[in-house]
């Protein structure tokens, strides 16, 4: 996995099978609107990689959120690669240049 990589949220083979998706950050906007508060994930969401610890190789991805300008921006989880799909099928779900 590598930064700006598109990736989907997948299940695991290991995980158990009522498994949802996984609880990240949601991050901008203001916290009168939710910025910060624990939000969940579902598995097949799209997200853009943003950082790979190159200690534990824990992966910091952003999925977007859409809502107004004061609202949070994304969601930022931090998961383990088994739990990403690469996808250069699809565009960047930020938009170009971000």
């Amino acid at each position: 996995m590598t930064i700006e990589d598109v990736v989907e949220l997948v299940v695991s083979d290991d995980s158990e099978a009522a498994w949802e998706g996984e609880y990240g950050t949601a991050v901008g906007g203001s916290p009168e609107k939710g910025s910060g508060e624990i939000m969940l994930v579902r598995a097949g969401s799209i997200g853009k990689v943003f950082d790979v610890d190159a200690v534990t190789g824990w992966v910091s991805v952003h999925f977007p959120l859409s809502g107004g300008p004061m609202t949070p921006h994304w969601v930022e989880c931090i998961v383990t690669e088994q739990q990403l799909r690469r996808r250069s099928d699809l565009r960047d779900p930020f938009g170009p240049g971000v």
